[in-house]
């Protein structure tokens, strides 16, 4: 794989690193100051860590706020899980839902119009 620099003098070219290490209150700091939809998406999006399909498949319907759960239909696996959610993350669903009046078949994601407009839609992107 690396054998144009697979001798002592160049191997600092091929040093492979891991992940940084992300300061968990920092992150939650951020987070928290994000606006109403942004926040609840993030939120079930660091509990729950579904894949972008998985997030945007999302409906209302998913969401079982009296017992903290979502059902999650992962793709790949081709079933449903029942994930926790925290008390954190039920609050700011459940804000996110009555600040656009969300219905049961809308979905979570959806989309946000400049003049604060949601419209269901299961949208997504690729990228090339």
């Amino acid at each position: 794989m690396f054998i144009l620099y697979n001798d002592e003098e160049n191997k600092d070219l091929i040093k492979l690193g891991g992940k940084q290490k992300v300061d968990r209150d920092d992150l939650m700091e951020l987070v928290r100051n994000l606006p109403i939809r942004e926040k609840a998406i993030c939120l079930v999006n660091l509990i729950t860590a579904n894949r972008p399909s998985e997030m945007v498949a999302l409906k209302i319907k998913d969401f079982e706020l009296e017992n903290n759960s979502v059902s999650i239909y992962m793709k790949k696996q081709k079933s449903w899980h029942e994930k926790r959610l925290t008390q954190e993350s039920t609050k700011a669903v459940k804000d996110y839902i009555n600040r656009y009046k969300l219905k049961e078949d809308d979905y979570f994601v959806g989309r946000v119009y400049k003049n604060g407009r949601y419209e269901s839609v299961k949208s997504f992107r690729r990228s090339i």
